[in-house]
C-alpha cells in the first residue's frame, strides 16, 4: 500500500524507576493469590488496583522553552517494570516516564522481504 512505513516519526521515552522503602505499588499484585484478589475486587466492587490506570498521576512540561505549547509528557506509574521491555525490580518501586512528544526525525520502515523472520529495513 502506497504510505505505509513512511513519515515514521519515533518519540524517545526514558524511564526512572526508583525502588520504595515500603509496598505502596502494584509490584505486589504479579503474585497469582493477589492477582485473583485484584480481579474479585474489580469484578464484585468495581474497585481496587485494576480499576486503575497504573499509571496514576501525569503532566507537561517544556524542553524548548520558546515552544507554543509543551513538548515533554510524564507520567508516574505505581509499580517498576509496567512497560514492556523494562525490567521488574526486586523489591516494590516506581516509574517516571518522560516522553518526547515532537521528534524532528523522520525516516520510513519497509519490508526486507516476504519473509515475517527478516528483520525490516528501517531508515
Amino acid at each position: 500500500l502506497p504510505g505505509v512505513g513512511s513519515n515514521m516519526q519515533d518519540h524517545l521515552d526514558l524511564f526512572v524507576i526508583a525502588e520504595c522503602t515500603g509496598d505502596h505499588t502494584y509490584d505486589n499484585y504479579a503474585k497469582l493469590h493477589r492477582t485473583a484478589w485484584a480481579g474479585l475486587q474489580y469484578l464484585l466492587l468495581k474497585k481496587g488496583p485494576v480499576a486503575s490506570s497504573l499509571f496514576e498521576t501525569g503532566g507537561f512540561w517544556y524542553a524548548d522553552p520558546t515552544a507554543a505549547s509543551p513538548d515533554i509528557q510524564f507520567h508516574l506509574g505505581l509499580g517498576s517494570g509496567i512497560e514492556a521491555g523494562v525490567e521488574k525490580l526486586n523489591n516494590p518501586g516506581v516509574t517516571l516516564n518522560s516522553a518526547f512528544l515532537r521528534p524532528r526525525s523522520r525516516g520510513t520502515v519497509r519490508l526486507k522481504s516476504a519473509n515475517p523472520a527478516d528483520h525490516p529495513l528501517i531508515d
